[in-house]
């Protein structure tokens, strides 16, 4: 064999905008000095420049328009539109064990719709000799606690007109297409979520078990039902 051919080969790294190295100088300060001369690097149609910068996207040579207009408000607000610097992207080892659990379980059970920023502040205000944890950090816990994330939703007066409690009942009980019934492609969860919290959409209850989480009972609540691995989702109106 050819010497030539002999020896490991280097990947060709992956392009910017597929998760590779940033751009290179050149690249951003030709962005940039594209922009304070005036030219439009939008996606818009009705952008004059769309025949230059369209072939040049497609073809992954010139950002695309997201990239632009970071680097723009990074230009504007800091005066300079250099990368980040690498810090090899290194998961913690530090996770989340002990009372520190048991107080993320206990929180969750009463307020599962709370924000990690909300979460992290109660773990550490009940116990304020560890250092307080990141976003990271509580997300891997509660999937090791086998938490999962859920969406509620309301129900809009029109859902009870006649036709559409009919489409409803379409829906449960005649078979496919125009109902599920006998599909077994649907798991339906149930849970429930108080209304007066900003009106948050999501939450966290146990993956497979129906949970009932109103337990201030002061504070009204709504019904949600969260329908996952279903391939009939357009038979919903």
């Amino acid at each position: 064999m050819s010497t030539a051919l002999r020896g490991t080969r280097v990947t060709p790294p992956p392009h910017p905008s597929q998760g590779g190295r940033p751009y290179d100088d050149s690249m951003r300060k030709q962005v940039l000095s594209l922009h304070l001369s005036g030219f439009d690097l939008s996606d818009n149609v009705s952008n004059p420049n769309a025949e230059w910068l369209i072939p040049q996207r497609h073809n992954k040579t010139f950002p695309c328009a997201r990239t632009c207009k970071n680097w723009i408000k990074l230009y504007e607000a800091e005066g300079h539109v250099n990368p980040k610097v690498h810090t090899g992207n290194k998961e913690s080892t530090r996770e989340i064990n002990g009372e520190d659990l048991v107080n993320l379980a206990l929180y969750r059970l009463v307020r599962p719709e709370a924000y990690l920023s909300e979460v992290k502040a109660y773990i550490h205000n009940r116990n304020p000799g560890n250092l307080p944890y990141s976003d990271s950090q509580i997300v891997r816990a509660e999937q090791r606690i086998g938490l999962s994330r859920k969406v509620a939703s309301t129900t809009s007066d029109c859902a009870y007109l006649p036709i559409n409690l009919q489409k409803r009942e379409n829906y449960w009980s005649l078979p496919y297409p125009h109902g599920i019934a006998g599909e077994k492609s649907v798991c339906s969860k149930k849970g429930c979520l108080p209304l007066s919290l900003g009106l948050r959409l999501n939450g966290n209850g146990k993956a497979g078990y129906i949970s009932d989480i109103s337990l201030m009972s002061h504070i009204p609540s709504l019904p949600l039902e969260l329908v996952t691995n279903c391939s009939h989702l357009g038979q919903f109106e």
